[in-house]
């Protein structure tokens, strides 16, 4: 939750520190790339074996 500052202020030529920490959001990062590689085998897979099925149930004999 955002915290209200009574009585802000700009102050010319100074840095700003940031809010955001370079390390936990590079450990978000590879945990996100992560899970969106294992979705992709999974969307691999099934595609393979829908074509697989479509070949088989297909076959004329």
């Amino acid at each position: 939750m955002p915290v209200q500052v009574e009585d802000p202020g700009l102050l010319q030529g100074n840095l700003e520190i940031s809010n955001v920490s370079p390390l936990t959001e590079m450990v978000n990062l590879i945990s996100i790339s992560r899970a969106f590689e294992a979705n992709q085998k999974v969307i691999q897979s099934l595609d393979t074996l829908e074509g697989r099925s479509i070949e088989v149930l297909g076959a004329v004999n």
